[in-house]
């Protein structure tokens, strides 16, 4: 019997990566539509309880998700469905979880923000831009009940809000927000970014996320090929960090170009 080149063969396994994989992801296709045939009633009548009759859920989809690396050993259909909730002519996203028969949404991310810039202390009408980006979760949407910042600290979920603003800051108080992180355990990180001519903003849409905080140096970012104090990249005056320590102590770092000042909340 007559070997076969090993560069046929490679060219034959490689051949057959596409097909293996492609019908491993069909047949996930499959399951996810059944998914969703089984359990989108189920949706329907959350977002009915919950949000009520007037927001009106379409797009209704099951979730695949890959594991195994850059060739996906295989796919899970996840244990919730996605879809979208229609209100007064606005569309907003929306999911629910089957096992915990948990609804949440972005309906009322404007009012959490919002509820949000108030318990820092600052002055709305100076905020430029506000960014809450979860930590690299599927979701970002908050649970259906929460309106306020406190009521959506009630869940873990890990979000961290970029906020740009005209104001000062050093005489801003942040210990409402701080209470009420303590009060539910749970925190949300919050970055404020403050300059007087923040012509960069693209980059910072762009970027925010690049962001690096460290205990013995200026924040900074990857920028033009280096790594670069986010004062520069911006043109800041100022900068606040609000997080949690390893011991649970909740601070509000402040740096100007030339101190850092620990604030402990």
């Amino acid at each position: 019997m007559k070997k076969i080149p090993a560069i046929f063969s490679a060219a034959l396994i490689l051949c057959m990566i596409p097909c293996l994989f492609g019908c491993a992801y069909t047949e996930a296709k499959k399951e996810a539509r059944a998914f969703k045939n089984n359990h989108e009633q189920d949706f329907v009548q959350a977002v009915e309880n919950e949000l009520g009759s007037d927001y009106i859920l379409s797009n209704v989809q099951g979730e695949i998700e890959s594991y195994g690396g850059f060739f996906p050993e295989g796919y899970n259909v996840r244990t919730f469905l996605t879809g979208t909730v229609k209100h007064d002519g606005k569309n907003y996203n929306a999911a629910y979880d089957v096992n915990t028969f948990t609804l949440t949404t972005d309906a009322f991310a404007g009012e959490i923000e919002e509820s949000l810039i108030e318990s820092l202390g600052l002055d709305p009408s100076k905020v430029q831009c506000l960014i809450g980006d979860e930590t690299r979760d599927h979701l970002y949407e908050y649970p259906a009940s929460a309106h306020t910042i406190e009521e959506a600290l009630n869940s873990p979920r890990k979000i961290r809000y970029y906020i740009v603003t005209s104001e000062d800051l050093e005489n801003i108080d942040y210990s409402k927000y701080a209470s009420a992180c303590k009060k539910t355990g749970n925190l949300y990180e919050v970055h404020i970014l403050a300059s007087d001519d923040f012509t960069n903003m693209k980059v910072f849409k762009k970027r925010y996320w690049d962001i690096t905080i460290t205990e013995d140096r200026y924040p900074s970012m990857y920028y033009n090929g280096s790594d670069t104090g986010i004062f520069g990249v911006y043109n800041l005056k100022e900068f606040v960090y609000i997080d949690k320590t390893a011991k649970g102590e909740i601070h509000a770092t402040r740096y100007t170009k030339n101190e850092k000042k620990v604030t402990e909340l």
